[in-house]
């Protein structure tokens, strides 16, 4: 019988990200929530994936926030701003 090998230490680094980020935010920075600007980077192109496109962009600042030079954000915010207007356009 094979047993499928699981990363636990990497789900329960991602499980903490899953609150709702308007409760943190509004009380503690960025890098106080745990997340380094890779990992915002990271949760913003996962939202972005899901068409999440203004909390991928809340994401994205957050890694800006950290390191305003990180050009994966950067272009990560570009693309999120892009593909919402790109949303608003079609409903109107």
């Amino acid at each position: 019988m094979v047993v499928p090998v699981v990363n636990v230490g990497l789900f329960d680094r991602f499980k903490s990200s899953n609150a709702p980020m308007q409760k943190a935010s509004a009380v503690v920075s960025p890098t106080q929530q745990g997340l380094t600007a890779e990992g915002w980077n990271a949760k913003g192109g996962a939202l972005y994936r899901l068409n999440r496109y203004q909390e991928a962009l809340q994401c994205f600042d957050n890694a800006l926030e950290i390191d305003p030079q990180y050009t994966f954000a950067q272009k990560g915010k570009r693309t999120a701003l892009l593909a919402q207007a790109l949303k608003l356009a079609e409903c109107s």
